[in-house]
């Protein structure tokens, strides 16, 4: 009798414990499986919606990614070159996901995309209703001048000294260029400009721009304005305004600005 019950409890494992058939049929077949790692679409859902995400999920947090000008700190953007406008350090920030940037003054208000960049200046990253503001530093020039010039894409940069000049005047030049910088030696830091007459003379002469031969300014001439902090060992400064032509030629719109410790005249 062992042959026979062998033979029995094959033929049940083949056709299932209850005796039912293990054919699947077209309606089995059709049925969507409800795995734990299954895809497939809850009936009422819309299943171009990623199922981990809210349909209305909200924007990043504002931030700097990572900038081509200047140095990106936690919260501040430092050693941003002189001479860069707002509108190409704008260009050069890549900004977290759905975020935008403007730029701001010290006052909140809001600065022209074409201006000169300085210290003053934010950088202001919103992303849907936060905002976060990194503030500017300019480069520290060290026995440079950087000087803008029309035409020219990129600033010059003149390797600049500042010494006492017979005890008379203080210069700042770049002998290369024959561009150079004069003031009485008793000049206090300030801004000085038109308002400040003939009685305090600055000056700013550029040999050879644009074609045009000696150039010169003077703070008592229209239009140009000298802000200057020096002390015994250094001199910082920004000049801008409209360079008047010595002899022929047409006045020139310059902006530079310098920086330089100050040596003995024979040290250059």
């Amino acid at each position: 009798m062992l042959r026979p019950c062998l033979l029995l409890v094959s033929l049940l494992a083949l056709a299932g414990c209850d005796g039912s058939s293990a054919t699947t049929t077209d309606e089995d077949a059709s049925t969507p499986r409800a795995d734990a790692g299954s895809d497939a679409a809850t009936p009422g859902t819309d299943s171009g919606v990623p199922r981990d995400a809210a349909p209305d999920a909200p924007a990043s947090q504002p931030a700097i990614v990572a900038t081509t000008l200047g140095t990106l700190e936690t919260d501040a953007i430092t050693a941003l070159p002189y001479g860069t406008r707002g509108a190409a350090l704008l260009d050069a920030l890549t900004l977290s996901t759905g975020a935008s940037a403007s730029l701001e003054d010290a006052e909140g208000g809001a600065l022209d995309p074409t201006s000169f960049l300085d210290d003053d200046a934010r950088v202001i990253v919103t992303a849907g209703d936060d905002e976060r503001a990194y503030p500017i530093e300019m480069e520290t020039l060290e026995n440079t001048t950087v000087l803008v010039v029309p035409g020219e894409t990129t600033p010059r940069r003149l390797d600049t000294r500042y010494f006492v000049n017979g005890g008379a005047e203080w210069i700042v030049l770049d002998r290369d260029s024959d561009t150079h910088f004069c003031m009485p030696s008793d000049i206090a830091s300030g801004t000085y400009g038109p308002a400040d007459g003939e009685a305090t003379f600055v000056c700013l002469e550029v040999m050879g721009l644009d074609g045009l031969g000696m150039l010169g300014a003077a703070t008592n001439d229209d239009d140009f304005t000298v802000e200057l902090e020096v002390s015994a060992t250094a001199i910082r400064g920004h000049f801008h305004g409209e360079l008047a032509a010595r002899g022929e030629g047409e006045p020139v719109e310059i902006v530079g600005w310098m920086g330089s410790d100050r040596v003995d005249s024979g040290g250059w």
